[in-house]
């Protein structure tokens, strides 16, 4: 079953420095000329987003306990969900979440390392 749209938006609202661009702080943001308050406005608005990214995790991704020193990034995801419609960042990252896949922040970046297996099927039509 999944998430509600309840759900989602409390993922959104309780994960700290998640918006549309993706993850980090307002700082981060600042810097890059994301405005973060905007961006965390329209993910929250991103529900549609949100359970495209949920379901293609669920068919198409084999989770993995730990991420590795290869494991894809949260853009990497991004790019191979929205082949059918658009999908942002943070909707991927929600979607993560949601799906309690372990991911870890990259530095210096709005993306996210994701314990995805590298034999998923979404990585077959490279």
């Amino acid at each position: 079953m999944s998430p509600t749209e309840q759900e989602f938006i409390f993922i959104v609202n309780s994960t700290p420095g998640l918006c549309e661009y993706g993850i980090g702080s307002e700082g981060f943001f600042k810097s890059t000329g994301v405005n973060f308050m905007g961006s965390k406005k329209l993910l929250l608005k991103g529900y549609r987003e949100f359970l495209i990214c949920y379901v293609w995790l669920e068919k198409k991704c084999l989770p993995e306990q730990t991420v590795s020193w290869n494991a894809p990034t949260s853009r990497a995801l991004q790019e191979f969900a929205k082949k059918t419609s658009y999908v942002s960042n943070g909707a991927m990252i929600a979607a993560i979440i949601s799906r309690h896949i372990p991911y870890t922040l990259i530095a210096a970046s709005p993306n996210v390392s994701v314990a995805i297996s590298r034999d998923s099927s979404c990585f077959s039509s490279r």
